[in-house]
């Protein structure tokens, strides 16, 4: 095992982070040289593919990975020059169903390949890489287990000193991603892992995230444009309860907000139906009219259970809570309604620390952000009390 992960900080920089690792020696394609790859010819097993994977990076030729022989590393092949080419029919010539959706996420950044994965891991690995891309932390929600969510927020900050509050074998992923990012080689110089550490001076060197720091700045420079005209758009269409101005904004999410907002407001159940989400519309027409039977229709049980939770913090009926079906949000939605943190010291991680952020956040109590053990969220709450 200890090998196998060695190997795999070689090839692909940060095991841990995945797919953040793939935007690896972006070139002008070149016609391929037979005599370029004899070298791997000498060599067996895994350390040949990637000797092959490692000349088909370097020449971004995708014909090359048909000469790797291991099924896991051509589908990588296949996925990593994908995302340096940003050629996404390049993802349906890998094997794997869940490799093929991560490697669709990356190239077009949209969240819903992430959604199709069914391992939960790469599923979180992929909410991981479009947080960090798309600037969006949100996503980190998204993220089903408690170390990849702490490795979400950290990975979105871009803070170093944040790696400290990964767990131990994820951490010289962490420092070697950041420090790339950053063009900062010596942050490389926390990690452990000496074969992994020289490696990520390499990376610094070559700036090997080139691509991938120009394509976030383009996301953002994009999203920070359109959310500013929509988000104009949506508190002047909620101040007027004219709906008619929600059809001009591009932002999905914004859009959706907006027809739920004047939905509420006017009591109107029938704009709910204009939203694209599903679940979504469900909610807003739970509250629309405050009724709970609308949230029975939600099919992701985790957007189900948040419907309740505020719709029981909206009326006050912590029975609403009961019907809740995951026992920690339901213990977080009694903390909420009833004001009371104490019930959320026996909540497990990531949970816990949600669970303070709500009862603080109700109660305007900045002490309660003080129990918050990820940084992140604890500046979150911090900045939403003040």
């Amino acid at each position: 095992m200890k090998k196998i992960l060695i190997i795999s900080g070689i090839i692909s920089l940060i095991v841990i982070i995945g797919f953040l690792g793939f935007y690896l020696f972006k070139n002008i394609p070149t016609i391929f040289q037979p005599s370029e790859v004899a070298e791997c010819e000498e060599l067996e097993g895994e350390e040949r593919d990637t000797c092959v994977i490692k000349k088909a990076l370097e020449k971004n030729e995708s014909s090359l990975c048909d000469q790797v022989a291991g099924s896991g590393l051509k589908d990588e092949c296949y996925e990593r020059i994908a995302v340096s080419t940003n050629d996404s029919s390049l993802c349906d010539k890998i094997k794997d169903e869940d490799k093929k959706y991560s490697c669709q996420a990356q190239v077009t950044g949209e969240v819903k390949f992430c959604e199709d994965i069914s391992d939960a891991k790469m599923k979180s690995l992929c909410f991981n890489f479009l947080a960090f891309v798309l600037d969006d932390i949100s996503l980190c929600d998204k993220v089903s287990d408690k170390d990849n969510f702490r490795l979400c927020g950290v990975v979105v900050k871009e803070d170093p000193k944040l790696c400290r509050d990964v767990k131990i074998e994820d951490e010289d992923g962490c420092y070697s991603f950041i420090a790339s990012i950053k063009k900062d080689s010596s942050i490389c110089n926390e990690i452990v892992n000496k074969i992994l550490r020289e490696q990520c001076k390499t990376d610094v060197e070559q700036g090997v995230y080139k691509d991938l720091i120009t394509r976030r700045e383009e996301e953002k420079k994009k999203q920070e444009e359109s959310k500013k005209k929509d988000e104009a758009l949506i508190k002047s269409a909620i101040k007027t309860n004219d709906s008619s101005i929600c059809v001009k904004i591009h932002t999905p999410v914004i859009k959706d907000e907006c027809y739920n907002g004047i939905a509420v407001n006017t009591e109107d159940i029938s704009l709910c139906d204009k939203i694209e989400e599903k679940d979504i519309q469900q909610t807003c027409k739970a509250f629309a009219i405050k009724d709970s039977k609308f949230c029975e229709n939600i099919i992701d049980n985790r957007n189900k259970d948040w419907c309740y939770r505020n719709l029981a913090f909206l009326l006050s009926d912590v029975s609403l809570c009961n019907k809740i079906s995951d026992e920690d949000r339901l213990a977080l939605c009694k903390a909420t309604v009833l004001k009371n943190p104490e019930l959320c010291e026996d909540l497990a991680l990531p949970n816990k620390n949600r669970c303070y952020l709500s009862v603080a956040t109700v109660l305007n109590d900045d002490s309660m952000c003080g129990k918050i053990t990820i940084p992140f969220l604890k500046e979150q709450c911090l900045e939403i009390v003040r």
